[in-house]
């Protein structure tokens, strides 16, 4: 998925996969939670609440449109920012299935487009690429 944030300093967003909880109850809900944060850093993690954190490091990007991509398969979720791999982890393998999220935290504003669901070997393929 591509996203455009109006400011870079102000705005954490976020890809998901796995997400078992929507609408009032999504602080609660757990999936594979792929994030930027507006201090240059990102993280994987396994709940919106932030309490289980899988994999966290930094990264510097600009404003304007970035791509952020997320695969999930099994026990392994492989993550992009701009073509470039920053993680390849090992995840909890629960829940198995779910939603998938685009977002914003705390009500922050971005644009998104492109978002693109395919399989698992399309998604492969596509990460091969990077």
């Amino acid at each position: 998925i591509s996203v455009s944030p109006p400011s870079i300093l102000l705005v954490e967003f976020l890809i998901a996969a796995r997400v078992d909880l929507g609408g009032c109850d999504a602080f609660k809900a757990q999936g594979i939670i792929y994030i930027y944060f507006k201090v240059a850093c990102i993280n994987l993690r396994n709940d919106f609440a932030r309490t289980k954190i899988t994999q966290q490091g930094s990264v510097q990007i600009s404003a304007g449109w970035h791509t952020l991509s997320l695969l999930v398969q099994g026990s392994s979720a492989l993550g992009a920012l701009d073509g470039v791999i920053l993680f390849n982890a090992t995840i909890p393998t629960s829940p198995v299935s779910g939603l998938a999220a685009i977002g914003t935290d705390s009500y922050g504003l971005a644009n998104f487009h492109n978002l693109v669901l395919d399989s698992v070997t399309s998604g492969l393929k596509i990460m091969q690429c990077l």
